[in-house]
């Protein structure tokens, strides 16, 4: 060989279409002998989690659309974080679907899961890379010394909340908790300052406070802790206990949902070295928080920082994104692929053909993730292109003349979701019976919103009506247990019995006014507890009512405000379209939550509230450069109230989960060593198929860490004869058993005197009894 030869030779090695892909398949298939070869160890497992959530995503938006876009590195790790956990979900159903055909029967296990990820994903980074190689000369501007001040004091916030956390598990004080929330609101406070030098590092902070909050209430207790989350971790255990995904194993909408179904088990089987409940405690809420800084880059793209910043802070100030979204892990991933799609929607910068691709590729993480918010999406979007379609049919009626859209927004797109919805759910998982009996029920009622009801005199769909007080429900709730019963009569305790231990009504937890509540109370006048009440019930309408006005504000500024997207408004409406049938219809025909709706939603609909506030603050004469901060310390202060923030410094209120071992969340959704071990007692020692009776939020709990399935009533007259009764640590030790009637939290005492007059106690352990 010549050396011209040689030369030619090596310099063709040398490409980048050459050596990258090389480079990359070396470093999956190393990865993939050390995750099957080495034992569980932190390097592997972050370097797991980096290349799953960020690798193929990466690949897939390399590969369809190129190198060209102009896309921020922002938007871009939300696009590969989205992208690679529809990999991660599609990939692992494939696997589930095709390794069994050549004899494998667990498809999800650690070996074949290895095996069809790392090839996969060879083969997609290497056609991404070999057609489109990577620019290494590029050079970032460095980072100021203010912008590394932000993302340490950034950083920092996630741990404090981590440690306040931890530290409460152990019984210990809630300093850090308190700090990590009011770390929070300082650092929004230093965001809505405007400080320009400040804005590379603004999504990232976002990113920190949103987290933050998250882990303040997902890390309590040392199990799963929260209502639904509890269902998905049964789900998930039995996907990860076979191996295997299949809808035989719990025909219900929970299995169908596979981020948290085959997701999870993925992630747990290169995560080995963190117990299973992590990833639902600390994975799914790196994750989620995401959606802070994918709000404040949507709202970048038309309005200025001060508004995406408000509207973020905003989206995570929401009581229920404080309090809830922890315990929703499949809504919690469909609202990422949500958000990206309605980014990608109204982002004007991005050709259509780019737009409508990245749409087509996050409908199906919708679908797949979790059907109600595929419902709400297939919602809004359907209306949103039907009332795009109304109104330039009254263009052209009127002779005003109308241009064909730019936006990505297509009768395409909503036919493609319409049909992925219902065939997903329909067809193949089967746990979609209520879909036709939920649009017959809409179609039916709307006419009806304007009647009367003839027992009421009232609208029957208002949102004002009278309301019965806690003690009349409470007294309803007892007259309405013998009706209840599923047995004979003679199954029960007679009445000369029970009427002896009648059901008493108590409180919930209030903790004490501390010095500063005392003085607000003896100076003020102020009742504390109805003072916080008040705030966080009138919070959802003001939201509410502000996005009403602040969406026909940006429909008539439109003109003023170049940026604003035509999609972003069509969207809106349609948003807020789905948040009326909501509120008008009863909860019989459209059953899914105001606020988780609202929450959702304000994906969209943040930057309107924003705006709301800033005409206000115009019509009031407010110097321009202070209508954000006002804004902001409004916004404050709803979040110092929700977060529990100032509850705490005054007392007064209701105990929160994030800073207190006591209150509703606390009893209700967390779980103890001592309630497992009754659990597993439980499934030792009663016969099957034997009676349990339970508080509703220790049935939840008994399905998913014992199989059993206990009636949810410790009412003494619903209580049979021949049954196991079952007192939880919570009910024990605070002397409580909260339950539901009628939609409204009330409380018993538990039947301790009843069950010791009755029944013999069989099983105890620190706080839990077990009575037969």
């Amino acid at each position: 060989m010549t050396k011209a030869t040689f030369r030619q030779f090596l310099s063709l090695r040398l490409r980048p279409q050459v050596w990258q892909p090389a480079l990359a398949v070396l470093s999956i298939l190393g990865w993939m002998i050390s995750t099957l070869q080495l034992p569980a160890n932190w390097p592997g497992t972050i370097a797991s989690l980096a290349l799953l959530l960020l690798v193929p995503g990466f690949a897939i938006l390399r590969l369809v659309l190129g190198d060209q876009l102009k896309l921020e590195l922002s938007i871009r790790i939300l696009y590969w974080l989205a992208l690679s956990l529809l990999y991660l979900m599609v990939t692992g159903l494939i696997s589930n679907q095709l390794w069994p055909l050549v004899g494998v029967t667990n498809p999800l296990a650690t070996t074949p899961v290895v095996l069809a990820f790392g090839t996969t994903l060879a083969l997609l980074v290497t056609a991404s890379l070999a057609k489109h190689p990577l620019h290494l000369s590029q050079r970032r501007p460095r980072l100021t010394a203010g912008e590394v001040g932000v993302i340490i004091g950034s950083s920092l916030l996630p741990l404090l909340a981590a440690g306040g956390a931890t530290a409460l598990n152990n019984r210990g004080s809630n300093t850090l908790a308190l700090t990590a929330l009011i770390g929070a609101i300082g650092l929004g406070g230093l965001l809505i300052w405007p400080l320009r030098r400040l804005s590379r590092v603004h999504a990232y902070a976002l990113y920190c406070i949103a987290l933050s909050i998250l882990l303040a209430n997902s890390l309590r207790g040392w199990f799963i802790t929260g209502h639904d989350v509890v269902q998905e971790y049964q789900v998930f255990q039995l996907t990860l206990s076979h191996s295997h995904w299949d809808m035989a194993y719990l025909r219900d909408a929970y299995n169908a949902c596979l981020s948290i179904t085959i997701l999870p088990t993925i992630l747990a089987r290169f995560t080995t070295i963190l117990a299973d409940q992590y990833i639902y405690k600390l994975l799914f809420q790196m994750i989620f928080a995401s959606l802070a800084p994918l709000v404040y880059l949507l709202v970048k793209r038309f309005d200025n920082r001060s508004t995406a910043i408000l509207s973020a802070l905003l989206f995570v100030s929401f009581p229920t994104f404080i309090t809830d979204m922890t315990m929703l892990g499949r809504q919690e991933v469909a609202f990422l692929f949500f958000g990206l799609c309605v980014l990608t929607l109204c982002d004007t910068q991005l050709p259509r053909r780019s737009r409508s691709i990245l749409v087509f590729l996050l409908i199906p993480g919708i679908i797949l993730s979790h059907y109600s918010t595929s419902y709400v999406a297939l919602g809004i979007i359907m209306i949103a292109k039907l009332y795009d379609t109304v109104f330039r049919l009254r263009l052209q009626r009127f002779r005003l003349g109308t241009r064909p859209s730019s936006g990505a927004l297509s009768w395409a797109i909503a036919l493609v979701m319409l049909l992925s919805v219902y065939f997903w759910n329909s067809q193949i998982t089967a746990t979609s019976q209520s879909i036709a009996s939920t649009l017959g029920g809409v179609v039916t009622s709307l006419p009806k919103l304007l009647q009367r009801n003839t027992q009421t005199g009232v609208n029957q769909y208002s949102l004002v009506g009278a309301k019965l007080s806690e003690d009349e429900l409470f007294r309803a709730y007892v007259a309405s247990v013998p009706a209840g019963r599923e047995f004979p009569a003679n199954e029960y305790y007679p009445a000369s019995i029970t009427n002896k231990y009648p059901v008493v009504h108590i409180p919930g937890a209030t903790d004490a006014p501390t010095n500063l509540g005392s003085w607000i109370q003896s100076h003020l006048h102020l009742n504390l507890y109805d003072a916080y009440d008040n705030i966080r019930s009138s919070y959802a309408k003001l939201v509410q009512v502000a996005i009403v006005f602040g969406l026909a504000l940006l429909v008539i500024w439109k003109r003023r405000r170049d940026g604003i997207s035509e999609q972003y408004i069509l969207l809106g409406l349609a948003a807020l379209t789905v948040i009326a049938l909501q509120v008008l219809l009863p909860s019989s025909i459209i059953n899914y939550g105001l606020l988780r709706l609202i929450q959702q939603s304000l994906i969209l609909l943040a930057p309107a509230i924003v705006i709301a506030f800033e005409f206000g603050w115009g019509i009031v004469r407010s110097p321009k450069p202070w209508r954000p901060i006002l804004t902001g310390a409004i916004l404050t202060g709803f979040f110092a109230v929700n977060a529990n923030v100032l509850p705490v410094l005054t007392g007064g209120y209701k105990p929160a989960l994030s800073t207190s071992n006591r209150g509703f969340y606390y009893e209700a959704y967390v779980t103890h060593a001592d309630e497992i071990a009754g659990f597993q007692w439980l499934a030792n020692h009663a016969p099957k198929g034997a009676v349990v009776y339970a508080d509703e939020f220790a049935r939840r709990k008994m399905i998913t860490y014992a199989g059993i399935y206990a009636r949810a009533n410790l009412a003494p007259a619903a209580i049979s004869r021949d049954s196991y009764v079952f007192i939880s640590d919570a009910n024990d030790t605070f002397n409580r058993v909260p339950f539901y009637y009628d939609g409204t939290l009330l409380y018993q005492e538990p039947p301790t005197a009843f069950l010791k007059a009755t029944k013999n106690l069989v099983y105890a352990n620190d706080h839990v009894k077990i009575y037969k």
